[in-house]
């Protein structure tokens, strides 16, 4: 990017936003003609149903309990809502990661933390 400020520039501004011509399309090419912009999958289609994780289930060596479904569904994990443990222990704590940070990394910036603060949801 030509307009992109010398390092000490961008020290000074903390900051540097990049100005478009217009709005990202996601997928624009495929969109505008999918046969000549085919995605990267099999049939170079948006796919839900996954010829290849139906494949690695019937491949791989999974546990009894344990199957990669070929087709996208909720999976219940350890602990989660249907928990039988729900009935002694029905508050449940989940977090997620903010569109400030990922993991710890910017998480000590302070124009970050006060443009998008930690908050507690109950």
């Amino acid at each position: 990017d030509p307009n992109l400020p010398s390092y000490d520039e961008m020290r000074k501004q903390g900051i540097y936003k990049k100005q478009f011509d217009r709005p990202h399309v996601a997928f624009e090419d495929f969109r505008r003609d999918p046969e000549a912009n085919p995605l990267p999958s099999p049939s170079g289609k948006i796919e839900i149903y996954s010829e290849t994780l139906a494949k690695i289930n019937e491949e791989w060596e999974l546990d009894e309990d344990e199957s990669i479904t070929p087709l996208p569904e909720y999976v219940s994990t350890f602990n989660g809502w249907d928990s039988p443990d729900r009935k002694e222990f029905p508050l449940q704590l989940t977090g997620f990661h903010y569109k400030s940070r990922a993991h710890s990394t910017y998480g000590n910036v302070d124009i970050l933390k006060a443009a998008a603060p930690q908050e507690l949801w109950i």
